[in-house]
């Protein structure tokens, strides 16, 4: 169970890489059956693109960063300011990004802000209610025990307020998050006990949502869940190019 340094180490690790192959499977099932034109990744691992078999014609990447960099394959910005116009994007996955904010609330809000109605946005996270919750609890060293894990109702309780319909909850991964492959092989049995008795307690949850309205966020919910100024001159300006 020891931590890795960051979150491409993790994902090289055995525990990393059976994660990332539930999570691609996943993600992959739902984004290909949603018709977009703009689908958006953000965060997640560099060698997998989740978004892959989606039939949008333009795929962006986003990792959070703290200074705002472009580069070839990947956009590097802000939480709280996400280069991107309002109702402008068709899917929208954020892979283990909420565990990068100090308040996920305000990475949702320019992500639903973003999406266009109809539109479909997928969140993968760490959840706390759940043995690898249990681990964060007591381990503070290392990815990803150093993150923050938010749990799911808090997360979709944002998302109803600004305009989302809940559409499912599925909580996957219920063994113990050991990072040697034995120990994970010779623990499967925790995944059909885990899906009979504690549903809800996988390590990782997916929620999917769907946007069913559309206009300005209301100025009380904005103030409740903005935690910064809008993005700057550069950032406003990279917002116009990436949706020409």
């Amino acid at each position: 169970m020891f931590g890795m340094e960051n979150l491409e180490e993790w994902y090289s690790s055995p525990l990393g890489r059976m994660i990332m192959d539930h999570e691609r499977q996943m993600i992959s099932h739902v984004v290909s059956q949603k018709p977009a034109t703009v689908a958006v990744q953000i965060h997640g691992p560099q060698v997998v693109n989740y978004i892959a078999d989606s039939p949008a014609r333009f795929k962006l990447r986003f990792d959070i960063a703290d200074e705002f960099t472009i580069k070839t394959d990947v956009i590097k910005t802000h939480a709280e300011s996400l280069p991107l116009l309002p109702h402008s994007v068709d899917t929208i996955v954020l892979a283990h990004a909420l565990e990068h904010c100090q308040k996920p609330e305000s990475l949702l809000l320019e992500c639903s802000e973003a999406l266009a109605q109809g539109g479909m946005m997928i969140i993968l996270a760490f959840n706390p209610w759940s043995l690898w919750g249990l681990t964060h609890i007591v381990k503070h060293y290392g990815y990803p025990w150093n993150q923050r894990f938010w749990a799911p109702g808090r997360v979709s309780r944002c998302l109803t307020d600004l305009g989302l319909d809940n559409r499912s909850l599925v909580s996957f991964f219920f063994r113990p998050p050991f990072n040697d492959m034995g120990k994970l092989q010779n623990s499967v049995y925790w995944e059909a006990l885990g899906r009979m008795v504690w549903p809800d307690w996988g390590g990782i949850y997916c929620l999917v949502l769907k946007k069913t309205t559309v206009g300005m966020t209301p100025l009380n919910l904005r103030n409740k869940y903005q935690t910064c100024s809008a993005a700057n001159a550069s950032e406003s300006t990279i917002r116009a190019r990436i949706n020409e």
